[in-house]
């Protein structure tokens, strides 16, 4: 998020929408190589995944002023890195 590569914005904004358009084209002329709720879910996915990330940035926040409320030592939690491919 902090990386400023333009390149996952184009990927998520443009490649990915283009790609899952073209299977549900591909899937309604006949030619299914994916099944229809697995192209959903993906969809699905996609426009949930920014909601969920934000919730959790805020979720993640919100327990850092508890633990800082706490804590004596003054160390902050961080959210865990987990690679993602798409």
């Amino acid at each position: 998020m902090h990386d400023a590569d333009r390149r996952a914005l184009t990927r998520l904004l443009a490649e990915v929408p283009i790609y899952l358009a073209r299977c549900l084209k591909s899937w309604v002329r006949g030619h299914r190589n994916f099944p229809l709720s697995l192209i959903l879910a993906q969809i699905r996915g996609h426009i949930v995944g920014p909601f969920s990330l934000w919730q959790s940035r805020r979720r993640v926040a919100r327990l850092n002023r508890q633990h800082l409320q706490h804590d004596e030592l003054g160390t902050t939690l961080r959210p865990a890195t987990v690679p993602v491919e798409i």
